[in-house]
């Protein structure tokens, strides 16, 4: 598993050479019958609309999408955006397309429910239904969020945010927050700045 812009930055490099670590690592994965999973697929499939203003995309990106289309295997790309935004002509022989929906807030309640740690220190009850109603993120964004609460009430560096003693609802608020605005700000630079 890796993400496309960790192959891409392999390939980005002053070094003329720099562009077989695409190519090895799927020759790798090709030797041990693996599935490929690759997120970030918007560095591939772009947005039709930057192609379209850009008329240009990176040759490093032609390299992935190649060795993407040659590999014998199952390949699995994942990406936050709407198929809409994405140029799919790019991988003319990806098979099938699934969208897979935000959960409904009972299900990202459940799932806030879930992944809450036993063991971890809260300090009272978690408002679950609060941030499964402010928050509509998938369960990947939900773990990362009670990844980071942990990480910050177990001493780790957050600039931004107050290192607590347990995990509150605020705390998973703030963390939310920030995981929120990181998300779109990541979203709305992403692919403008790979066809810059």
């Amino acid at each position: 598993e890796a993400t496309c812009t960790e192959l891409l930055s392999h390939t980005v490099s002053s070094n003329p050479r720099a562009g077989r670590g695409v190519a090895t690592f799927f020759r790798d994965a090709a030797r041990a019958n693996a599935i490929v999973v690759l997120d970030g697929a918007e560095f591939i499939l772009g947005s039709v609309s930057s192609v379209q203003s850009s008329g240009v995309i990176g040759c490093e990106t032609y390299s992935l999408a190649y060795q993407i289309e040659q590999y014998t295997g199952m390949t699995i790309l994942t990406t936050r955006y709407e198929i809409g935004l994405l140029d799919l002509s790019r991988l003319p022989k990806m098979r099938y397309v699934v969208p897979l929906w935000t959960p409904s807030v009972n299900l990202r309640e459940k799932i806030w429910s879930k992944l809450l740690p036993k063991k971890l220190p809260v300090s009272s009850s978690i408002d679950v239904k609060k941030l499964a109603e402010r928050f509509s993120f998938t369960g990947g964004d939900i773990g990362s969020v009670i990844c980071t609460a942990a990480e910050i009430i177990a001493g780790g560096d957050n600039a931004n945010i107050q290192s607590p003693s347990s995990v509150t609802t605020e705390l998973l608020e703030q963390v939310a927050e920030t995981h929120l605005k990181k998300m779109n700000q990541s979203m709305g630079h992403s692919i403008q700045s790979m066809f810059q």
